[in-house]
């Protein structure tokens, strides 16, 4: 039997609220060590929580895939541009 591979992500309140009303269909992970040893696997799942800890608000979404990009996530704001991870959150699952 195969098991569901589920990518756990944990969310900023704003990210989190604008992710759970599908106003947010991305979520940007910087291209690091730390996620490429865990971002590059096939993963069936997205569980987004809000913070961390016992009792955070979370639920799960369909994985739609992954990209990586060099761009400024936010030029308004003046960011330069970095290479990360997009993620793509699919619908409720």
């Amino acid at each position: 039997m195969n098991q569901i591979k589920f990518l756990h992500l944990s969310m900023k309140p704003n990210w989190f609220k604008m992710v759970k009303d599908g106003d947010r269909l991305e979520d940007y992970r910087p291209y690091n060590e730390y996620w490429i040893k865990r971002i590059h696997r096939n993963f069936e799942r997205v569980v987004c929580s809000m913070g961390f800890g016992k009792n955070k608000s979370k639920f799960t979404l369909s994985f739609e895939g992954l990209e990586i990009r060099s761009e400024s996530i936010h030029p308004e704001w003046g960011e330069p541009e970095t290479t990360h991870f997009v993620i793509k959150l699919g619908k409720r699952a």
